[in-house]
């Protein structure tokens, strides 16, 4: 899992990207992997106007506004294509700087 940026700073736009390979899989074989996103363990419903799934499979989302809530919680996908489930290999911890102090969130000088 990739998170761009990586230390986001509150209220700032963040984008978690999901994907998988195989190394049985012929080279050139087109995944339809669909993806499914938890955050806290509990799962992110497409629609929720606080996130962004983009296409194809929903591999990438799209936190629009991270907060200090977000801080410490777990963010995970988990891939379907037919009937194989496959949980990511990383879920991302999300560490967000506060613009002011506030406790439990890094601090931003």
């Amino acid at each position: 899992m990739d998170s761009r940026p990586t230390n986001p700073v509150e209220y700032e736009r963040v984008n978690l990207t999901c994907s998988t390979n195989s190394a049985s899989l012929p080279a050139d074989y087109i995944p339809l992997t669909q993806y499914m996103w938890w955050r806290g363990g509990e799962e992110i419903e497409p629609g929720d106007p606080d996130y962004q799934l983009s296409q194809p499979g929903n591999s990438r989302l799209s936190i629009s506004s991270v907060s200090r809530e977000d801080h410490g919680l777990e963010y995970m996908c988990q891939g379907r294509e037919g009937n194989s489930t496959f949980t990511g290999e990383d879920s991302i911890t999300m560490v967000v700087t506060c613009k002011i102090y506030i406790p439990h969130c890094v601090l931003l000088f």
